[in-house]
């Protein structure tokens, strides 16, 4: 399966990842400026500062209040999706440690992430430790459930914009409410297909990528979550509502290729794989997937071909290394002992 990039604008970052991969994110941002860790930021802030020594019925009170002074702007609403969501989470206090003391005095069952500088070295961890047990399930999902209402409620008022539109398909995918995501998904890709120059995303900008890229990552992530569940038909539905928008996008053509490879449909991957091919030839995900399902097919002068194309392009050892070892083993099935 091809891996799912990492797609999501800043809003739907925040909204569903208040977590250390973004800080490290953050960290490493030193670079060069980073709009979107910024306006994560930004958001994390005003969560911290609108909860702090409050209940969730006082914090929701105080959000009603900005919306009703603010009618103009989506904030109100990101804050209270973000909160929501904060909600149905187990509590985790945040520490940061320098190299060499790697390990936070009594922050057992830590996990940490490696900071690096700006030469690249890591200069430290930064940690996350659980502080309360976790939430049951069914808190869990009436507070994803209240980030997509939140969401829902601001596409109304702000509907161009796909950083809320994001949001809201992650909140209903983190509550597997997956006939109201699949309507979601359905309605967006169908935005991004049609009207791409009228979407927007944090601070009314345009997008740094293209709305379809945008989505469409998101969706594979729903793709792939499903794969991993083994729900190949959940999997299907996502893949071919993609395909019904944006038929010439390779990764979607892998993934349909993937989903019946893995349900043992040789013949019927092959077409996809092929078709995802002549979009993205030198992509060695795809270059690879043709090789397996060719050797599954014993179709071995196909799979010899392919198998040979990724150790020409040698763009990723670890899949050079695979193509290399099929090549291996066919030759020395071989009669010649070559091909």
């Amino acid at each position: 399966m091809r891996p799912v990039p990492r797609f999501l604008v800043a809003v739907a970052i925040v909204l569903l990842e208040l977590s250390l991969g973004d800080m490290n994110a953050s960290a490493e941002s030193n670079r060069q400026p980073n709009p979107s860790a910024a306006a994560e930021k930004k958001i994390r802030d005003k969560v911290t500062e609108i909860s702090a020594h409050r209940t969730p019925e006082q914090v929701r009170l105080l959000i009603a209040d900005w919306k009703e002074r603010e009618p103009d702007s989506p904030d109100p609403y990101i804050v209270s999706a973000s909160y929501e969501l904060q909600l149905g989470r187990q509590p985790m206090q945040v520490y940061e440690t320098a190299t060499g003391n790697q390990t936070h005095p009594g922050k057992d069952g830590a996990t940490e992430y490696p900071v690096v500088d700006k030469s690249g070295r890591q200069a430290g961890v930064i940690g996350v430790v659980p502080t309360g047990p976790p939430p049951d399930p069914a808190t869990v999902k009436k507070q994803q459930l209240r980030a997509a209402v939140e969401l829902e409620e601001a596409l109304k008022k702000f509907p161009n914009r796909i950083d809320l539109m994001i949001g809201r398909a992650m909140a209903l995918g983190e509550a597997r409410e997956w006939d109201v995501l699949a309507q979601h998904m359905e309605s967006i890709l169908q935005r991004a297909a049609n009207d791409p120059e009228n979407l927007r995303s944090y601070g009314n900008e345009k997008p740094s990528r293209s709305p379809a890229d945008e989505l469409l990552g998101g969706l594979q992530g729903f793709i792939t979550s499903a794969i991993n569940e083994q729900d190949l038909e959940r999997a299907r539905h996502f893949a071919q509502l993609g395909l019904k928008y944006f038929s010439e996008r390779g990764e979607l053509l892998s993934d349909m290729g993937s989903i019946h490879f893995m349900s043992q449909q040789w013949d019927e991957a092959v077409p996809y794989f092929e078709h995802a091919r002549q979009v993205a030839p030198e992509d060695n995900v795809i270059l690879l997937n043709l090789t397996l399902v060719y050797l599954q097919l014993g179709r071995a002068d196909d799979a010899r071909a392919t198998a040979r194309e990724i150790v020409r392009l040698h763009r990723d050892i670890a899949i050079t290394n695979t193509a290399l070892d099929i090549l291996h083993r066919l030759d020395s099935q071989s009669p010649t002992g070559r091909p």
